[in-house]
């Protein structure tokens, strides 16, 4: 049951059981994801993607300095059978990209933000998305876009709904990367400034549904960054 949010706090809700997680927080191998895997997302050419591995926290943070609510629900969230996506929501500087960056010390994967890579995902749709130097330079097909997008075990996106409205092949991109992620049950992170109502008015109501039917943590708090 959805209970409202209060300062410095966490809600917690989850749409209920699903099938099993791939991986968990509290998996026996917790050595950072860096030293698990270090070979990075390649495309067809063998060449490396655009992406960087983000599985380093913030200096000097640990899932100990996390407030013990929300390191429970998260973690519970990735134990559990519960379905994707594990949404964080809340205003600037709680700390949503902290424990989004935390997730992926533990479990692997990688980091993006929605506006860049809905930049790369209308480039490649126009075939004008290279990769390399000129002259060498080559154009990423769209299959490969969406490959580096479904090939890491997490997959964290960042910095969604910072406009009011979003186009129509925004908002359908962003349903089938969701929808593919979850169907594959493959780890995803959604992470936003707005609410979910705002998210469904920006994008649309099945967006927000299908946000509902995982997990939402809307956290409240000071802004930390500020307080530095």
């Amino acid at each position: 049951m959805h209970r409202p949010s209060k300062p410095s706090s966490v809600a917690f809700r989850t749409a209920g059981k699903g099938s099993s997680r791939p991986a968990t927080i509290s998996a026996v191998d917790l050595r950072p994801a860096t030293a698990r895997s270090s070979t990075a997302l390649r495309d067809a050419r063998g060449v490396r993607l655009w992406y960087k591995n983000s599985a380093t926290p913030p200096e000097g943070l640990t899932w100990a300095k996390v407030k013990p609510k929300i390191r429970r629900a998260v973690k519970a969230t990735f134990d559990a059978d519960s379905k994707w996506p594990l949404t964080l929501l809340g205003p600037p500087g709680v700390g949503k990209t902290c424990i989004a960056r935390l997730c992926i010390h533990r479990v692997g994967g990688w980091r993006i933000v929605l506006r860049d890579e809905y930049s790369r995902y209308v480039q490649a749709q126009r075939g004008e998305l290279r990769r390399g130097t000129p002259p060498w330079d080559y154009a990423v097909s769209l299959p490969d876009v969406w490959d580096s997008w479904m090939s890491p075990p997490l997959l964290v996106v960042d910095e969604i709904a910072t406009r009011a409205a979003a186009s129509e092949n925004e908002t359908d991109w962003l349903h089938s990367l969701i929808d593919r992620r979850v169907e594959a049950n493959k780890a995803l992170v959604l992470i936003s400034n707005r609410t979910l109502d705002d998210l469904g008015s920006t994008y649309s109501a099945p967006i927000a549904s299908r946000i509902a039917g995982g997990v939402v943590l809307e956290i409240n708090g000071d802004d930390m960054r500020l307080a530095r």
